[in-house]
């Protein structure tokens, strides 16, 4: 996957020159210009589908979703984690409420 944002211009690899077993991969001024494309191409699908939920329905499903994303975040050891996204306080409703 990393090869193919490469080769798209998307994200550059560099090597770690701390540590030579490591790469450092960096997204391109092209590559978060296609991240913000992508994300709001997502968010008027996201919009579409749910778009027959009223507001408080909408409250109430981010609601479920956290304690279920909770629930498996302590059976698993937790989703992959990006800097931007943590379950332990409530960006992640906060995420699903901008995203719903």
């Amino acid at each position: 996957m990393v090869n193919e944002l490469a080769d798209q211009g998307l994200a550059v690899r560099t090597l770690d020159l701390d540590d030579k077993r490591r790469n450092i991969i960096t997204i391109t001024p092209a590559g978060r210009q296609r991240l913000a494309e992508l994300d709001s191409a997502l968010s008027g699908v996201q919009e579409d589908l749910f778009s027959a939920l009223s507001e408080e329905e909408r409250d109430q499903l981010v609601a479920l979703l956290t304690r279920v994303a909770a629930t498996q975040a302590g059976l698993s050891g937790g989703p992959p984690r990006r800097p931007d996204f943590d379950l332990s306080d409530a960006a992640f409703a906060q995420w699903l409420r901008k995203n719903l």
